[in-house]
C-alpha cells in the first residue's frame, strides 16, 4: 500500500483567500500541479485570475491528535 502525502494549497483567486487540502500519492507536488487542481476545482478561474499560491506539505493530517494517549482523561475519549 503506498502512503499518502498531504499538502496544503493556499492561494488567492480573484482577491478572494482560499485553501485546499490535497491527498495524494506523489511526495511532492510542484506549482504547476497545485494550479491545475486549483483550475478543476474552480473551472471559470484561468491563471491570471489565480496568484500566491503557496504549498506546504503536511506531516500529520488533520483529525490525528498530537497529544500521547497517556495524558488524554477518560472525559476526551
Amino acid at each position: 500500500m503506498s502512503k499518502k502525502h498531504v499538502f496544503l494549497v493556499g492561494y488567492i483567486l480573484d482577491n478572494d483567500p482560499r485553501s485546499m487540502e490535497l491527498e495524494l500519492d506523489e511526495d511532492s507536488l510542484t506549482d504547476e500541479q497545485a494550479r491545475q487542481y486549483i483550475r478543476t476545482h474552480n473551472p471559470t478561474a484561468n491563471d491570471q485570475h489565480i496568484t500566491d499560491v503557496r504549498i506546504t506539505q503536511i506531516q500529520k493530517p488533520k483529525g490525528e491528535s498530537n497529544d500521547p494517549g497517556h495524558n488524554l482523561q477518560h472525559s476526551d475519549l
